[in-house]
């Protein structure tokens, strides 16, 4: 998966079918799948374009990208149409730590990375992703977020900054690897709505319409970026 960045070249990413490499029974959850993804792309009603919190429901491919410092590698879905990118945090209990396919699961620890911080409230960013200034804000208080998806799941927490590492095409058929420092959410509690199916190879997702990078940036919902949102899920179910 190729995507344009503001330096002049392209970033990349291997993306994999999350049923290749399966025996014949992953026939059945292919079908359960396309008649999920067919729905979803016909609904009007039951889910509108907030979307959903559940990524196995519509994602068919993901990719591998590192986060942190030192970096840690997460497998991250790419299909989902959703705006958003998220992983799975250390503080969930109930998120798998591995995948239906045997690929081990990496939880993101705020404490485990040296380049990972908190993001205050009084940040520039925090102004501009709520609208204005925060009541009551000061140095101390953290910035904070709440987020609900198309079907009832819902995300609360507070914004963390680290860095994202992925490829980028340096010349014909040759990349190297990139450093962009990420805004993203650290949450408290996510709830899951209407569960169905099993996390086949991913504990993330990632967004597919990426227009604009460039080395030690911050990435914001409100601009054209590399990564639109970037959230670190915890799970009560």
């Amino acid at each position: 998966m190729f995507f344009d960045v503001g330096s002049g070249g392209s970033g990349i990413l291997t993306v994999h079918h999350k049923f290749g490499g399966r025996k014949r029974s992953s026939i059945g959850d292919l079908r359960a799948h396309d008649g999920i993804r067919h729905g979803r792309m016909l609904s009007a009603v039951d889910l509108p374009m907030g979307g959903l919190g559940l990524p196995s429901d519509a994602g068919l491919y993901y990719a591998q990208i590192g986060i942190g410092t030192p970096s840690k590698n997460y497998y991250v879905q790419v299909d989902t149409g959703s705006d958003i990118l998220w992983v799975n945090c250390i503080q969930c209990r109930q998120c798998p730590r591995k995948s239906d396919l045997g690929i081990r699961l990496t939880l993101y620890d705020p404490k485990g990375s040296t380049s990972g911080t908190l993001v205050s409230c009084t940040d520039e960013f925090c102004s501009s992703t709520n609208d204005g200034p925060i009541p009551g804000c000061s140095q101390e208080v953290l910035c904070q977020y709440s987020v609900m998806y198309g079907d009832g799941s819902t995300t609360n927490g507070y914004f963390v900054n680290d860095f994202v590492q992925y490829n980028q095409v340096s010349g014909n058929l040759q990349t190297r690897s990139v450093n962009a420092s990420v805004i993203f959410g650290d949450p408290s509690i996510y709830i899951q709505r209407n569960a169905t199916l099993t996390t086949y190879s991913s504990g993330g997702v990632v967004e597919r319409s990426v227009h604009e990078s460039t080395e030690d940036s911050r990435f914001t919902p409100s601009k054209s970026s590399l990564i639109q949102e970037y959230k670190c899920l915890t799970q009560d179910l």
